[in-house]
Order: C-alpha cells, then sequence, then structure tokens
C-alpha cells in the first residue's frame, strides 16, 4: 500500500515510511521508495503517500522536513507552501502581530499607534489625549483632550467629559479639577473655575466637587 514497503517477501507486515518522507505507489519493495518532501512541504507522521504543503504563515526550508516553521512575531505570510523565511514579510506601519505564524497582521486600534515596521506590539496613546482612528502610524495621532474634556487612561479613542461639580480649564488634562467647598456647577463639560457658583444664602456644600448645594436644617445657620 501506499505509504509502506515491504523488503522481506517471506514477512506478513509492511514498514512505514519515515517521516519527512512519502510514497505514493503500492508494492514498494525497499526504504528507497520513500521519498523527501521537497521544500515547502513536511511530513509530521509516518507511512504518508503525500506530503503536506507548508500553510499560510509557515515555511518549509528543507528537503525531508517534519514539520513547518512559524513566521516570527512582527510577519506575516498568506501564501502556501512557501520554502524559505523570505516569505515572511514584515508588517507595514499601522499594523502589527504579537503571535507567531499568522497570515496577515493586525491593524493598529484606535487608542493606540504602530510607528515601526514589524512591529510586535501597539503603542498607547498617554493619559490626556485620545485618537479616534484605526492603523494609526505616529504618535502625532494622540490628539489632546480640549478643554471640559480629559482622559486619565492610556489608549483611549475619546476623552470623558468634565462631570458636573468639576472643571477641566487645560489641554491635555488627565484629570479633573473639583470646585472647592462652598460651591456647585450643575452643568457636565466646565471649562473654567468660574464655572464653580457660590452657594446661595440658605445652602451649604462642605464636600468638594458637587453638582447641587444642601439646604440648611430648619433653625439654624449655614456656614
Amino acid at each position: 500500500m501506499p505509504g509502506y514497503y515491504c523488503d522481506n517477501a517471506a514477512a506478513n507486515d509492511s514498514t512505514a515510511c519515515p517521516v519527512g518522507t512519502y510514497n505514493s505507489k503500492a508494492g514498494s519493495s525497499s526504504l528507497q521508495a520513500c521519498v523527501n518532501c521537497p521544500v515547502g512541504s513536511y511530513n509530521k507522521n509516518t507511512g504518508q503517500s503525500s506530503c503536506t504543503t507548508c500553510a499560510r504563515g509557515y515555511y518549509c526550508d528543507a528537503i525531508g522536513a517534519t514539520r513547518q516553521k512559524p513566521c516570527p512575531v512582527g510577519t506575516r505570510n498568506p501564501q502556501v507552501g512557501s520554502t524559505s523565511s523570505r516569505a515572511c514579510v514584515k508588517c507595514r506601519i499601522g499594523t502589527y502581530n504579537r503571535l507567531i505564524g499568522r497570515t496577515t497582521c493586525t491593524i493598529c486600534a484606535r487608542g493606540y499607534y504602530c510607528d515601526t515596521i514589524g512591529a510586535t506590539h501597539q503603542k498607547a496613546c498617554p493619559a490626556g489625549t485620545r485618537n479616534p482612528r484605526i492603523g494609526s502610524t505616529s504618535s502625532r495621532a494622540c490628539i489632546k483632550c480640549p478643554i471640559g474634556t480629559y482622559n486619565r487612561l492610556i489608549g483611549r479613542p475619546s476623552c470623558t467629559i468634565c462631570p458636573r461639580g468639576y472643571y477641566c480649564d487645560a489641554i491635555g488634562a488627565t484629570h479633573p479639577k473639583p470646585c472647592p467647598v462652598k460651591t456647585y456647577n450643575p452643568k457636565a463639560g466646565s471649562t473654567s473655575s468660574q464655572a464653580c457658583i457660590k452657594c446661595p444664602v440658605g445652602t451649604f456644600n462642605r464636600v468638594i466637587g458637587q453638582s447641587s448645594c444642601r439646604r440648611c436644617p430648619s433653625r439654624r445657620a449655614c456656614v
């Protein structure tokens, strides 16, 4: 049968061709019938009638290969049957690959950028910035948050609107600033400390960052 040979006519059992070889013919009588797999293919099992074509993301650069070799991180290979590591193409800028044996590169996500060829990871935009686009190729894609917004986290596609009781008066803010005690701010997205209004008579605030003032207890003065 294909994939085997019988070198002893008296024997009832056939011998399997070794790994890295194949035999497409039946009735073979010698180990010489087992042919080494050509480059671009491999065989990890014995007794095979054909070799397996090297898959996408891999290459087989040796005759008689028993396994396929993965393309390294930061590269891709969309072709089957590759015979050299040169088939592993570096990821272009704006993309990356953190895994081996890949057929395509991953597009850099929103909030990140990929500024080198053959990148193995994406770089996060810093706190206080945003990047709403995919596939960015430079840190210049990280835009500072406008006043009235902030970002305390890295790798964000958008900035957070300054909440009620706070204000954001600087470009590229990483945190909102709270209105002081005895004041309040009922509006979101404030851009100045002037948005912090003094509590009117008959109300009070002992805590910072409030959106409203509390009524004074009956028969008691507010301080």
